[in-house]
């Protein structure tokens, strides 16, 4: 071999002797340090029943997979398993209290829901009451209207609207259509025959 040769092939492997040479520094400094035991170890150390060291500071590789050069699956420390941890623990924490909040506001939302449901009901009832004392109203006025024969002056007189007239939700009654005081022939306008249409 050539005096040339011999300087190119010195230059080409003084950088491999260099990187292997850091490479196994690097390998002993990460499993030299206890804390770096790895919780769960790769593929590679669990074949190999070894010790799993990680610092991921320093390689992407564990010191094992480092040192002989293996292809490294991956693993994680104590120190990211703790906080994996403590990110778990804060999420459960805010997720516990948004779900208090959502039961508070549901137990809110079911109260309003029964307070107008209940409000409905009692609107209705109370609607139902006022339809019957308007047709009690009604059935009295017209008893009454009867009794003194002049109902049938009034429907000639009044027209169809004259049901209406006994149903209005509005008429208060005193009592006074039964009293002896009534001048009919006044209220209706006419004189003589009740049974008569009310002239103009």
């Amino acid at each position: 071999m050539s005096p040339t040769g011999v300087k190119k092939s010195r230059r080409s492997s003084k950088p491999v002797r260099d990187w292997n040479l850091r490479r196994i520094e690097i390998a002993n400094a990460i499993s030299s340090d206890p804390d770096n035991a790895a919780m769960v170890a790769c593929t590679e150390c669990a074949n190999h029943n070894v010790t799993c060291f990680y610092d991921r500071e320093q390689s992407v590789k564990c010191s094992e997979c480092l040192r002989y050069q293996r292809n490294c699956d991956g693993t994680f420390s104590v120190e990211e398993f703790r906080k994996v941890g403590e990110q778990k623990k804060q999420l459960q924490s805010k997720s516990r209290r948004k779900r208090r909040e959502i039961a508070r506001l549901r137990q809110v939302l079911l109260k309003a829901q029964k307070d107008l449901l209940d409000a409905e009901e009692s609107d209705s009832d109370l609607q139902d009451s006022i339809a019957k004392l308007e047709e009690q109203s009604s059935r009295m006025l017209r008893r009454e209207m009867e009794a003194l024969g002049v109902f049938d002056s009034v429907e000639a007189s009044a027209g169809p609207q004259q049901e209406l007239a006994l149903a209005d939700p509005d008429f208060i009654f005193d009592g006074q259509f039964v009293t002896d005081s009534v001048d009919w022939d006044q209220v209706l306008g006419s004189s003589g025959d009740t049974g008569q249409p009310v002239s103009g």
